[in-house]
């Protein structure tokens, strides 16, 4: 498998966490949002081939909780490879979060938090 092979195994294998406050009074709770991507910025050069690797990014996140945003980040090509995004976010009754992340390939992967999604 060649480096560019092994970027794009399992491409968009995502998991959204929201993890409950250790007192049931906290006003916020943390979360994350795992995805793994290579985030390619177009000037990596392939060892096998040496070619260079066309540029593949996550270009946007948003994240919200019962249609309401939490938040919504416009990223580029300096994220890192396999981006793990860690965020605190209001205490409520309902903390289910959906994820919407859309890289430079208009390539869409969603995800509700406690679901593993598997690559697409």
């Amino acid at each position: 498998m060649t480096g560019a092979e092994w970027d794009v195994a399992d491409l968009g294998k995502r998991l959204v966490n929201s993890f409950d406050p250790a007192v049931e009074t906290c006003q916020f709770r943390d979360a994350r949002f795992m995805i793994k991507h290579p985030n390619n910025n177009g000037m990596q050069q392939d060892q096998e081939s040496g070619g260079y690797l066309p540029a593949r990014f996550i270009k946007s996140i948003m994240v919200t909780r019962s249609r309401d945003l939490v938040f919504k980040a416009e990223t580029g090509t300096s994220i890192a490879t396999n981006p793990n995004f860690r965020f605190t976010y209001a205490n409520a009754a309902e903390n289910a979060l959906d994820v919407v992340a859309i890289d430079s390939n208009e390539t869409k992967f969603t995800a509700s938090s406690g679901k593993m999604v598997e690559a697409q």
